[in-house]
């Protein structure tokens, strides 16, 4: 049962007739621009947040585009964004059209309270108005469908929300490339996804208020979710796990992509809609798969939010914004350790106990128990340590901050003891925990996707070490897991568990 969605919805207010939509050519996009794509740095992709968000740089999201109305008291209110798919067109969420849109004829038609404008170039919304276009043209898809109470506290999800706003002059910058689905679409390998956008960092509390800003040395305020563009890495769920969670409510995953993570945290925020969600192709640049769209409460354990599928529509976007881009992208390969996932990877590596010997054993009792952790692999390869909490919160002891990573790799019959150092403790998970230890090839590299590793183990005497950055670490590549295991090629993989 639906208790609480959160698109980010207009005020209402009477709909009038739509703008006509006779649109000249746009330019098509050169070789360059083909082959171009935004590329997430290391600390971009190790990211986890938007609610509890990571600061993103224009650089990392050059296409990002963010919807704004002037109110009656001269502010200047961002409300939804968006991503440059043409020349003379951004791609967004229906839904941030609510309130002055109408279905008549089986079409939809806006006609806005105020003026809309579109804002681009730019990861601060209060530095400046260099990028401002004006809208002309709102295409809300004809098939849009709202969500809906149908019955009290019984919800249905909207369908196909996406629409296209047209600008009165030309972008010049980056345009986003789109999924054109197939293998470009990863979700169904439980791939990670990356979002951005300047919503709201809550659904309650201080960080759910709106935050006001001076637009540049001007005399004019804007009001946004976030002054500031974040970004967050969530896992995308497959298909078949989103329709069955999400059943009652209408989930279509042939047009739908649902992502987030099973004990929250971490989402996607009122604001962020019309935003995009995007995927890392093998050579690490983005690519659009989906649109923000709905959800449960912001970042609220098991409640995914539900994004807007983008191969679907391909044939309606590009018959209306000339010169968008749809890839055939091959994915990165890339395992992100969730519960799920780790569960999944063990379940998968199962008859491979054999190859490596995992001793969990807990010293001393209360404020003085500590974990020592021994691992003996019988191949060699790439050695990784995991500790799933039943709270949900994953830890990662093995390689770590104080580790470099070329010591991940280990020999056949060579132990590793945790903590490596007598100066440190692994302090017990207060309602118990499951330790996992993978050696996976040398060749799979790490992606981030945990909490850093001094959240966990303790330094005694603390104030006479050395301060260290944490480093989140993770391991890649569930696909390659899968597949290997279908060929009956796992003899340089191995997995074993414990729990306390």
């Amino acid at each position: 049962m639906m208790k609480f969605f959160r698109p980010f919805v207009l005020a209402g207010g009477f709909l009038g007739l739509a703008t006509a939509c006779q649109t000249t050519p746009d330019e098509a996009p050169g070789a360059d621009q083909l082959a171009w794509t935004a590329t997430l740095d290391a600390d971009a992709r190790a990211s986890d947040r938007i609610v509890n968000g990571d600061r993103s740089t224009l650089a990392q999201w050059p296409y990002i585009a963010a919807l704004r109305h002037e109110t009656r008291t001269g502010r200047l209110q961002y409300f939804c964004g968006g991503t440059f798919v043409a020349r003379r067109w951004v791609l967004t969420a229906a839904h941030c059209f609510e309130g002055e849109s109408r279905q008549v004829d089986g079409r939809w038609e806006w006609k806005p309270r105020a003026k809309l404008e579109v804002i681009g170039g730019t990861d601060d919304l209060g530095a400046g108005d260099e990028a401002v276009f004006d809208v002309d043209v709102v295409m809300i898809h004809p098939d849009y469908k709202p969500t809906m109470e149908v019955s009290p506290g019984v919800w249905e999800g909207s369908e196909n929300d996406l629409a296209l706003v047209r600008i009165g002059r030309t972008w010049t910058g980056q345009l986003a490339r789109l999924s054109s689905g197939g293998p470009s679409d990863s979700d169904a390998n439980g791939a990670r996804a990356f979002v951005a956008g300047f919503g709201k960092q809550a659904d309650s509390g201080a960080a759910a208020r709106l935050e006001t800003f001076r637009i540049g040395a001007s005399d004019r305020s804007g009001r946004a979710g976030s002054r500031y563009l974040y970004h967050a890495m969530l896992p995308m769920k497959p298909p078949e796990v989103c329709s069955a969670q999400y059943a009652d409510l209408a989930y279509d995953g042939s047009t739908q992509i649902c992502a987030g993570r099973k004990f929250g945290g971490v989402d996607s925020c009122q604001g962020d809609s019309g935003g995009p969600l995007v995927a890392l192709d093998a050579k690490e640049r983005t690519y659009q798969v989906g649109i923000v769209s709905y959800g449960f409460e912001c970042a609220a354990a098991k409640s995914e939010g539900v994004y807007t599928r983008v191969s679907p529509y391909r044939d309606w976007i590009e018959s209306t914004a000339r010169g968008a881009m749809f890839v055939d992208a091959q994915p990165e390969q890339v395992f992100v350790a969730t519960a799920e996932t780790m569960e999944a990877m063990a379940r998968v590596l199962s008859p491979t106990r054999d190859r490596i010997a995992l001793d969990v054993v807990q010293e001393g009792e209360g404020a003085n128990a500590a974990l020592k952790i021994s691992v003996t692999p019988n191949i060699a390869g790439r050695l990784i340590v995991f500790e799933l909490e039943n709270s949900g919160r994953i830890n990662t002891y093995f390689p770590n901050d104080r580790t470099p990573e070329e010591s991940a790799i280990v020999k056949a019959g060579q132990t590793i003891t945790l903590p490596e150092v007598p100066w440190m403790v692994i302090p017990p998970a207060e309602d118990g925990a499951r330790i996992y230890a993978f050696v996976i090839p040398e060749g799979v590299a790490f992606a981030g996707d945990l909490l850093p590793t001094p959240a966990r183990m303790r330094t005694i005497a603390e104030e006479e070490q050395p301060e260290r950055e944490p480093v989140d670490f993770a391991t890649r590549m569930l696909t390659e897991v899968a597949n290997r295991s279908s060929e009956g090629g796992l003899a340089d993989w191995a997995a074993a568990t414990a729990t306390y």
